[in-house]
């Protein structure tokens, strides 16, 4: 099953500014990914780098089309930018995918 935000009418207020060429994402989006990365930290282990797929979980992840993937990945790399969740982006010769790895 998919847990992932109900669809409704968004107002000005339901949006999160990610800033960059990012853009914005809806709120409840963004909160969505949050929760989901929170409860996936404790099962990834120290010192592996993991993909936002990986690190969501093959559940949520399925849940999502194309471009809803895009703002999760977008998600994540803000979330890991502001501090907000225990993972560092992980230095690698390509762009992308990203990857993240515990504190």
């Amino acid at each position: 099953m998919c847990n992932r935000p109900p669809r409704g009418a968004a107002t000005g207020g339901d949006w999160l500014e990610l800033g960059g060429r990012f853009g914005r994402v809806h709120r409840r989006l963004y909160e969505a990914v949050r929760r989901q990365v929170e409860a996936m930290i404790p099962m990834l282990e120290p010192g592996k780098a993991y993909t936002a797929r990986q690190i969501c979980g093959e559940a949520f992840w399925a849940c999502l089309g194309t471009l809803a993937a895009r703002r999760v990945g977008m998600c994540l790399r803000d979330l890991v930018d502001r501090g907000s969740v225990a993972l560092v982006p992980v230095k690698r010769k390509y762009n992308y995918p990203k990857y993240y790895r515990l504190k």
